[in-house]
């Protein structure tokens, strides 16, 4: 597994931190992306409350989430938030801090994106 159980942090944090990876990755995921939401998905069905997050996790392995990687963005960060809203003041300043590193890789994702169907990939 890529987590370690520290503490009641370190799941969220490492979802949060590994979402820039699973964003490039979102329409072809490689071994790594589906290797970290499978562990992420396995880890949830431990808890009643990650339940969705781990459904969601698994959507993506499977590449069957009925929408668009927006959207599927804002189901993690919901996911995330509803389980730990104790510790939401803590995720707003590591997003904060990590925002521009978040958009550059948002941005070049979806630029990549439509390149490639400008291309006909």
């Amino acid at each position: 597994p890529v987590f370690s159980g520290c503490d009641d942090t370190s799941l969220p944090l490492s979802v949060l931190s590994l979402l820039p990876r699973l964003i490039t990755t979102y329409d072809a995921p490689d071994e790594f992306s589906r290797k970290v939401a499978e562990d992420i998905s396995l880890i949830c069905q431990e808890k009643e409350n990650l339940k969705d997050l781990g459904k969601i996790m698994t959507m993506y392995i499977e590449k069957s989430y009925p929408k668009d990687c927006q959207m599927w963005i804002g189901a993690v960060c919901k996911y995330v938030n509803d389980a730990y809203i104790e510790h939401c003041s803590r995720f707003i300043i590591y997003l904060v801090s990590e925002q521009n590193k978040f958009l550059f890789i948002f941005f070049f994702a979806t630029q990549l994106n439509e390149t490639q169907k400008f291309l006909g990939k």
